[in-house]
């Protein structure tokens, strides 16, 4: 059985700063990072511009396993 992972684009926004500080540095409209919490993705782009303005951010770190909350018995 394969394990699922998400991606935590709260904790990556938190740990960067937060959203406003975010949004300032790589100069986006604010809506821009409530649209990747919302999907719990970014744009490709986005992560090479994180990595160019935060060199020592390690993305590894916010890939979580998803629960797997089926209950007892199921298969």
């Amino acid at each position: 059985m394969n394990k699922k992972y998400y991606f935590d684009v709260d904790q990556l926004l938190v740990d960067l700063g937060g959203v406003m500080h975010v949004a300032r540095v790589l100069r986006v409209p604010r809506v821009y990072l409530w649209t990747w919490r919302r999907e719990g993705r970014l744009p490709a782009k986005r992560y090479l511009e994180i990595k160019d303005m935060w060199p020592l951010v390690r993305f590894d770190k916010y890939f979580k396993p998803v629960e797997d909350d089926r209950g007892e018995g199921h298969q």
